[in-house]
């Protein structure tokens, strides 16, 4: 599985730009001439750069660290006391922005916008990545407290192994939506959302540690439920009041699922 997911991801900003170019989601200036198919497409040296280098699209400085740093978590994501809303909305942000782009999401139709195609297509990505990001809070802020708390007095679960890359996936996956949030804010000015992705797609590499020990953290939660029945319990009772009838399990598997969902969305 890891093997293979290394491949997507190493081709995925190829790919985009090619399904991309398909369905005018760029201008032909944007399109870059694609490696030669037996070669994996060349990653920036630094991917930070690349999104620096670029005025329109941003990341926060919690982005560049979480990924650098292994297992840290972002204080920001820890510090996030909010409950998960059934309806899936994102955690207050410090960006006004954000709250102006939800709003006018839902206030403007999209036969208004310029090229509406491109836009129905940038409004379904945005819309799916804010339910996306609140499962990855749900299991790396919310989730986490409750194993951080049973984990006080002697530990019952490894942190690490249960929770793998998901704080860095997390961090990323948030100024993500940040930067969708804000283009759609202002389509008129810049009615395209490829040069996004391809400017993030370097920083997927990220989820390669994750979906190589998901197995393993998936067995390791399940056993850990069938010894230990105060964990058991714990966990039972965190998924009947914030998962939406779903497991755990089931949003720890969002990340492997997600970014092939990107391709399909911009097809």
């Amino acid at each position: 599985m890891t093997s293979t997911f290394n491949k997507f991801t190493r081709l995925l900003t190829r790919k985009l730009t090619l399904e991309a170019g398909n369905n005018n989601i760029v201008e032909n200036n944007d399109v870059s001439p694609s490696p030669d198919n037996n070669q994996p497409s060349e990653e920036p040296s630094n991917p930070s750069e690349s999104i620096i280098s670029d005025n329109t699209i941003t990341t926060s400085p919690s982005t560049e660290s979480a990924i650098n740093n292994g297992n840290e978590n972002d204080d920001s994501l820890n510090n996030f006391d909010g409950t998960f809303s059934a309806a899936n909305s994102c955690p207050a942000s410090d960006e006004s922005s954000d709250e102006g782009a939800d709003h006018r999401l839902s206030q403007v139709s999209e036969e208004q916008h310029p090229r509406p195609k491109i836009y129905k297509i940038a409004r379904e990505l945005c819309q799916t990545e804010n339910e996306y990001v609140n499962g990855l809070i749900l299991v790396d802020v919310q989730f986490r407290k409750v194993v951080k708390n049973l984990n006080a007095v002697k530990e019952i679960i490894s942190e690490i192994e249960l929770f793998s890359s998901i704080n860095q996936i997390c961090v990323l996956n948030k100024d993500l939506l940040k930067n969708l949030k804000n283009r759609i804010s202002n389509w008129n000015e810049d009615p395209r959302i490829s040069d996004i992705m391809k400017t993030f797609a370097p920083f997927f590499k990220t989820y390669t540690t994750y979906v190589s020990d998901y197995e393993k953290a998936n067995t390791l939660l399940q056993e850990t439920m069938n010894k230990n029945p105060e964990f058991a319990k714990a966990v039972i009772e965190f998924q009947a009041s914030h998962c939406n009838n779903l497991t755990v399990s089931s949003y720890m598997l969002t990340p492997i699922q997600r970014i092939p969902r990107y391709r399909l969305i911009m097809q």
